[in-house]
């Protein structure tokens, strides 16, 4: 099942927990994504693009960052279009970024009710903010075609 996307190695973490440079201030940081999704609009591989998409962003502030709790936060989920979004943050990174990374993704909610072969294909960019200087701000832009692998 492929139900997040993002990137493993966003920011180091020397960098990351560097306090000059801006990205946790006060022990909190603040993640985000702009999240825009193509509807399928029929059974052929046709899309139709949408030229005003709404609010689209997700925005997940983590409190108390350098007391490690968890290895994996998620945001609250947000609907945009017809699917739901979260954004998932491993604060000391995932797979070959472990202890190495920041690690930030993009997840489907409820992935396992798309239909059989039904696919959401979305553009976004990930965002880490930096609040003092906003000059460091890190951000990855991406798309990916989000689908459940039915067995």
């Amino acid at each position: 099942m492929k139900t997040e996307w993002g990137i493993a190695q966003l920011l180091s973490l020397d960098h990351f927990n560097e306090t000059s440079n801006g990205y946790l201030v006060d022990d909190c940081c603040s993640f985000g994504v702009e999240v825009f999704v193509i509807k399928q609009t029929g059974k052929l591989e046709r899309l139709s693009m949408m030229k005003q998409p709404p609010n689209t962003t997700i925005t997940f502030q983590l409190q108390k960052y350098s007391v490690p709790f968890y290895e994996r936060y998620t945001s609250d989920v947000q609907t945009i279009g017809d699917s739901k979004w979260q954004l998932i943050v491993y604060p000391r990174g995932n797979i070959r970024a472990k202890n190495n990374s920041l690690s930030v993704f993009l997840g489907l909610v409820e992935a396992q009710n798309l239909p059989p072969k039904g696919k959401v294909y979305a553009q976004y960019t990930l965002r880490v903010r930096d609040h003092l200087k906003s000059i460091n701000t890190r951000e990855f832009t991406g798309n990916f075609t989000f689908f459940l692998l039915h067995t």
